[in-house]
């Protein structure tokens, strides 16, 4: 016993050693300097932080409250069967931190796998030098170093040994029994592979049925119980899935938060060829001009094929198996086991194999990098050439047996690991500085920040899987401040695909001034842009953001970039009325002009969240390749039936709906079936583009179906109509009153357009020529719907480039109540301070400054409060109307309140304020001449303080 422990720990502490040569991780302090600081590692040290917090375990859901702001992160609609590992290395993380925990995990995952090599190969009685020698190159194997801590999960490949002896054994045993320590092994690593990343789980269970069916056709009475072992990996695989399963039932199914294609597939499918051609930069110059030969003629080289190489002494018993396959099959013997499993697995991951066939037909395209399988092609070939090297060294002497297996397992090794080593040597040093400067910008924003301070991440990239590379950022790259942070808040970093992550993009896409205020409004303290993400290093935006009034106040080099906001007191949360469950394909065109198609004829979904009850409007234009009838449903009631012609594929569907708050389930289905268009090989049904939402509250604007779909951006957009009569503007208003609409009017043509309310004519405008036209008037509306016509006294034209014939165009049209007094300041005034609830006007004269108020209420008498402060002493007179209505007497600098009642005629009315005093400049810091101001004017009605 003494000795195997002995053996185990030389094997342990030799794999160690290697790990630290290899990685140059000599140094404690070294150790705390993660191999990896990009790419996917930041995914697996997030996932690693959030086990430390306690928010990762191996069973229940993922939240966290520091991703994914102002929401709870959510990490829980895609399965992330890597989570034991994580959480074991959050366990470690807790005492050490995330980064010395992730590579105590890589060096456990090689250590695993010279152990798992070591003991399989024994237990296949392969003697103990070639055991112990070939472990340790097999630990390094290509495939695991290029993986480190890259995919932690796939870093663990080293159980593979042990679990193709499983599958061998649970066939081939003549009995099997409860009292075994050969089935208990078998249970064991089953149930650990349950644990295991899901490439492996699935290699397993192919496997293991394969072992199972020939134990079943060898007529073994006891198949049953070679059951067991698997009810265990499933018992373990439903505990790491049960979380998401049970969170995907219960809050409906999310596919947009990983979208994956057949092409995804054939990226990530196997050419057999790469197995024996090693990467450039290998320790023998053969292989270097061979694999630079390789590359330049080759038409496909994908990424991940970079990783399947299995190496010398891979490629070895590749050979000697093949050479075993021919020989016994020429002499009609059983083909060896290890040739059926090599060919089965060739046959399941080449380009173009059973995955394909599989995916095509199940529509299944998760398991997309099945390359990795390669893994399970070198494992069989290490372990059939410990098989035929222990045979053949079988009666040497120690001496010279040890001396060759020692210089076949550095010959390997060298082979493999050499440009790992090279690469590595010095990244503790460099990675240390980055890692530095990270810390040190998480530090200033804690130490300037409250507690749980939200910050808004810019550029917005999708999680999980973002593009891999953006501009000068890779992707997860937002996960670094978070690695550092202690009590901050992100938005990055919580599951894309529902309205709590969809809302970031829309938000991001604003002018800077609108994002700013949408970004305060929901609590946010700050923006943190990663400035690699840009084109331009983010100078425009930054630009942007400097002209509307905020500018930097932390920066990490030219990377990292912190402004500040001034969040809300009273925050709310963001909210995006819709979702695309399902059926869908990705979204195209920009934030604020998308478009979505759907190959599926029938019960196409949208679901549409409101936040309360009542009427709401809903808008989004909807097209198809070909002529169809579009059937709509709401909540399973029929809504609407649109009919697409083949001269009008387009058409703008504006919709008033009473929905009950929470989700709402719109249904689309057509009549005919999906077409391929010119220019997509996709089988298209149906698009519907740039749908919203909106509460009507007491005004909505609307188009009827005369007018084409919008055009232009949020903020600078129109609409087109063909026809010369009967283009409606349809007006809801909760209240009757009077109201203004105010538009720009565009023809291409000379042409008079005119609008009409109930036979009667509301404005004419006339055109003589191309061009536009602000247009603004008064309506008096009624309670309910109200419908303008418009009309034009010429046919519409065809402009170049453009096929429809078009009449005219409403730009940028609303409507917004009147309100009963309208308050103006006359240009004696210098210009408005502050804001929102409190602000004031200064005046630099000491006569005529005028206050205009517009009244569009009843007549009669009103009240105004005002504060007017003057800046030494002074006398200040009121006079409304032409009459004196107050005087303020000022024995120094100070501030009076005016309170004064008021009668208002319907229209223009004027206050004058007047002062005996010239002008003074206050002091050095404002160069003005000033007088007096008046502070936060308000006007209320008599009868309404009668109320109060």
């Amino acid at each position: 016993m003494l000795r195997r422990i002995a053996t185990l720990s030389a094997l342990a502490l030799t794999v160690a050693v290697l790990w630290g040569i290899i990685f140059d991780r000599w140094r404690p302090s070294d150790w705390s300097v993660p191999i990896t600081y990009d790419g996917d590692g930041l995914f697996y040290l997030a996932c690693t932080k959030l086990a430390e917090r306690g928010e990762l375990s191996i069973a229940g859901h993922i939240f966290t409250e520091a991703l994914g702001a102002p929401f709870v992160g959510n990490l829980n609609d895609f399965p992330y069967t890597d989570r034991a590992m994580s959480w074991v290395a959050g366990f470690f993380s807790r005492i050490s931190g995330p980064f010395f925990a992730n590579n105590l995990m890589g060096v456990c995952a090689h250590i695993l796998a010279a152990f798992s090599f070591y003991l399989a190969a024994r237990l296949w009685r392969i003697s103990q030098p070639v055991a112990w020698g070939l472990s340790i190159p097999y630990a390094f194997i290509h495939y695991g170093l290029l993986w480190h801590t890259k995919v932690l999960g796939i870093l663990f490949f080293g159980l593979l040994p042990l679990q193709l002896y499983v599958c061998w054994y649970l066939s081939a045993a003549p009995k099997l029994g409860w009292r075994s320590p050969r089935f208990k092994l078998a249970v064991a690593i089953s149930f650990l592979s349950g644990f295991n990343n899901i490439y492996f789980v699935v290699s397993f269970a192919l496997f293991y049925f394969f072992a199972l069916l020939r134990r079943i056709c060898a007529r073994h009475c006891d198949f049953r119980l070679a059951i067991i072992p698997s009810l265990f990996t499933a018992l373990a695989l439903t505990i790491v899935l049960s979380s998401f399963i049970i969170y995907g039932i219960t809050n409906g199914k999310n596919p947009g938060a990983v979208i994956r294609h057949y092409a995804n597939l054939e990226w990530g499918s196997l050419k057999p060829f790469d197995l024996v051609i090693p990467n450039l930069g290998q320790a023998f110059g053969l292989f270097n001009w061979l694999y630079k030969k390789y590359s330049t003629v080759t038409s496909l080289m994908f990424p991940e094929q970079m990783t399947v190489y299995v190496g010398l002494i891979g490629i070895a018993g590749l050979s000697l198996l093949i050479w075993n396959f021919i020989t016994r099959s020429l002499a009609r013997k059983p083909i060896p086991l290890p040739a059926l499993c090599t060919i089965w697995t060739l046959a399941f991951i080449s380009f173009g194999g059973l995955v394909g066939l599989f995916a095509l037909i199940s529509d299944f395209y998760m398991i997309r990098a099945i390359q990795r399988y390669a893994t399970i092609i070198s494992t069989i070939s290490f372990l059939y050439f410990a098989l035929g090297l222990s045979r053949w060294s079988r009666d040497w002497h120690n001496i010279p047996k040890i001396a060759l297996i020692s210089a076949i397992g550095i010959g390997g090794l060298a082979d493999q690991a050499w440009p790992h080593f090279k690469k590595w040597q010095g990244s503790a040093e460099s990675m240390t500085r980055q890692l530095e400067e990270d810390a040190t910008l998480v530090t200033k924003l804690e130490t300037e920040l409250p507690a749980k301070s939200m910050l808004f991440m810019l550029p917005i990239v999708p999680f999980p899987e973002g593009p891999q590379q953006l501009y000068g950022m890779q992707d997860y790259e937002l996960f670094r401040p978070f690695l550092h942070s202690k009590t901050l808040r992100y938005s990055y970093g919580s599951h894309k695909g529902r309205p709590t992550t969809e809302w970031q993009k829309h938000t991001a896409y604003l002018p800077a001034n609108k994002m700013v205020t949408e970004l305060e409004s929901y609590g946010f303290r700050g923006i943190l842009i990663n400035r690699h993400g840009y084109e331009d290093n983010a100078n425009s935006l930054l630009e942007e953001l400097a002209s509307a009034g905020h500018k930097p106040t932390i920066e990490q080099g030219d990377e990292w970039v912190f402004i500040p906001l001034n969040p809300s007191p009273t925050p709310k949360l963001p909210h995006l009325p819709y979702s695309f469950p399902d059926k869908w394909f990705s979204s195209e065109g920009t934030p604020d002009n998308w478009w979505r198609w759907t190959s599926t004829s029938k019960n196409n979904i949208i679901h549409l969240y409101t936040r309360e009850s009542g009427r709401h409007h809903l808008t989004f234009d909807i097209s198809a390749v070909s002529a169809r009838n579009i059937y709509l449903t709401l909540d399973g009631k029929p809504l609407d039936t649109i009919n697409l012609s083949t001269s009008n594929l387009h058409r703008a569907i504006s919709l008033i709906l009473d929905l009950p708050k929470g989700k709402n389930i719109l249904t689309l289905s057509t009549d005919q079936p999906p077409t391929i268009p010119i220019g997509d090989n996709r089988a298209l049904s149906l698009c519907v583009a740039n749908l919203n939402l909106v509460p009507i509250g007491s005004l909505s604007l609307n188009f009827g179906q005369n007018w084409f779909p919008r055009e232009g951006t949020a903020d600078n957009w129109w609409r087109w109509t063909g026809t010369i009569t009967g283009s409606e503007l349809s007006i809801y208003s909760k209240e009757a009153g009077k109201y203004q609409l105010t538009a720009s009017l565009g023809v291409i043509s000379p042409r008079q357009v005119y609008f009409m309310r109930e036979g009667e004519l509301i404005q004419k405008v006339e055109f003589q020529h191309q061009g536009e036209q602000a247009i603004s008037f008064t309506l008096k509306l009624k309670q309910g719907d109200n419908t303008i016509l418009l009309s034009t006294d010429q046919m519409g034209l065809s402009p170049v480039g453009d096929p429809r014939h078009l009449a005219f165009y409403i730009k940028n049209a609303q409507i917004a109540a009147l309100p009963p007094q309208v308050v103006s300041f006359d240009n004696n005034w210098f210009p408005k301070e502050r804001g929102g609830d409190n602000w004031w006007h200064w005046t630099g004269k000491r006569t005529g400054s005028k206050v205009s108020i517009d009244n569009h209420g009843e007549e009669g008498t009103y009240e105004l409060f005002a504060l007017v402060g003057a800046i030494n002493q002074r006398k200040v007179d009121v006079m409304v109307n032409g009459e004196l209505a107050a005087i303020l007497e000022f024995d120094q600098a100070g501030e009076q309140e005016l309170s004064i009642p008021l009668r208002l005629k319907q229209g223009n009315n004027s206050l004058i304020l007047s002062t005996d005093q010239d002008p003074i400049q206050p002091d050095t810091r404002d160069t003005r001449e000033l007088a007096f101001y008046i502070k936060n004017l308000t006007i209320k009605s008599t009868v309404d303080n009668e109320k109060q």
